[in-house]
């Protein structure tokens, strides 16, 4: 089971919204230090996140209710 996923420093500037549908175990991931500017309202719907680095990214939006099914979330 995956728990913790990095993918910083990757040059990603897109995340499809289903990217992340077979990860609902994970709880750390780092995006740091990549290129995203918009983040779709379900790219994280199915995770319960406790952990998540969006630092150093070009994020110009983030829509309500991301992160709604990461309550622990810091």
């Amino acid at each position: 089971v995956l728990l913790k996923l990095d993918l910083s420093n990757n040059q990603l500037d897109f995340l499809h919204e289903n990217l992340f549908r077979e990860t609902n175990k994970l709880i750390e991931m780092d995006l740091s230090q990549n290129f995203l500017k918009v983040i779709s309202k379900d790219t994280f719907s199915y995770m319960l996140l406790e952990f998540l680095n969006l630092s150093f990214n070009q994020l110009e939006f983030i829509q309500k209710n991301l992160f709604k099914n990461s309550q622990n979330l810091i």
